[in-house]
């Protein structure tokens, strides 16, 4: 899967928990956007640093894009997008509003992120992450998403489905397909009931696997 990179964050490490001990003042960086989706094909969100993702598709011929960037230094960073021909690439990246102090650079402070992300039907989703967890419903060609230490769920249909997750979980709700799921050390449940042509390929090392049909025939 193709992934989209733009400058790493190198300054300090990514956390789940905020400490509000030490008198911290927090930043909060909030945005929303919205972009012509007319001749993008493909959504590439390279998820790194970010800890909650959320597609969800909708009939609009319109990319929504709504983030939250928190933390002591929250106004250092922000999500970036940029549009290459037929495909919308979206990526954490520093802001240049603000700088880091060396001290500070290396300590572990914190910056949690998030994106809500609307996209038209019928679209190739491509994400990767190293800690998000990534919700995904609605009607789309494609959905492919390799993660790290976060979770997956999806539910909706899609042509192609291929999930990679070292220690995430899976759960699908999908109206068809044939699906090929294995995981190393956690637990595979496909139902069978699910029937169809679409391809869907799921792989784990660590989590569980789940795949229930939203149809029983």
């Amino acid at each position: 899967m193709n992934r989209f990179t733009l400058p790493r964050i190198g300054y300090f490490g990514v956390f789940l928990f905020l400490f509000l001990s030490g008198g911290w003042s927090l930043a909060q960086n909030r945005t929303m956007s919205t972009f012509d989706a007319s001749s993008v094909q493909k959504i590439i969100l390279n998820g790194d640093q970010i800890f909650e993702i959320e597609i969800q598709t909708w009939s609009k011929d319109q990319i929504l894009l709504q983030t939250t960037v928190d933390g002591e230094y929250g106004n250092a960073f922000k999500v970036l997008s940029k549009k290459e021909s037929d495909v919308f690439k979206i990526a954490l990246g520093p802001s240049g509003l603000s700088s880091i102090p060396d001290d500070k650079r290396n300590a572990h402070k914190i910056i949690t992120a998030a994106i809500t992300l609307r996209v038209p039907e019928g679209k190739q989703i491509d994400v990767a992450s190293d800690v998000g967890n990534v919700r995904a419903a609605g009607k789309m060609k494609s959905l492919q998403a390799v993660l790290q230490t976060g979770n997956f769920s999806f539910e909706g249909q899609s042509d192609y489905i291929k999930v990679e997750t070292v220690e995430g979980n899976m759960d699908l709700r999908i109206s068809s397909g044939k699906v090929d799921a294995q995981s190393t050390n956690g637990s595979v449940r496909i139902d069978p009931a699910l029937k169809g042509d679409a391809t869907v390929y799921l792989k784990s090392i660590r989590g569980n696997i789940n795949v229930e049909a939203t149809s029983k025939n």
